[in-house]
């Protein structure tokens, strides 16, 4: 028996653990996100009151640190165990997995650069009456979405 049994229990973070927590805040995240999209069912008030909300947890240093160092870990820590696969064996549950995966960086980077990269660089701050304005007024036939 240790001297020091509560050591015991103290492990090292393992790859899948890291994996678990990153994808657990971009859960959190994106849940979060689209229940403030829900609110527009509502109306268009709870939509811009709960943006607020959105906007001081993850905009904020923290949040904006734990968000994109959570995406960037996962996303490499995704491509590490794409690396680690030692045969091409897989199942179509696992195809479909691989090809949404990384499906998701190329689909949010039109997203991220018009909503932060746009409210950093030029300080627009757009909210959703900009938004649904310019999706259901402006171009109604505009395939493009931000």
């Amino acid at each position: 028996m240790s001297r020091f049994p509560y050591l015991q229990r103290l492990r090292p973070a393992g790859v899948r653990t890291v994996r678990l927590a990153t994808g657990l805040v971009l859960f959190t995240y994106v849940g979060t996100h689209l229940l403030n999209h829900s609110l527009g069912n509502i109306s268009l008030a709870w939509l811009e009151r709960d943006l607020l909300v959105q906007k001081f947890i993850w905009q904020g240093w923290l949040g904006t640190a734990v968000l994109y160092s959570a995406l960037v870990t996962h996303f490499f820590l995704g491509l590490w165990a794409l690396y680690e696969r030692r045969s091409l064996n897989w199942t179509p549950a696992e195809v479909a997995q691989l090809a949404l995966g990384l499906c998701i960086p190329p689909l949010l980077a039109n997203h991220v650069v018009n909503t932060r990269v746009a409210f950093a660089a030029f300080g627009l701050d757009k909210g959703y009456a900009q938004l649904l304005y310019s999706f259901w007024i402006a171009s109604p036939f505009s395939v493009v979405c931000n």
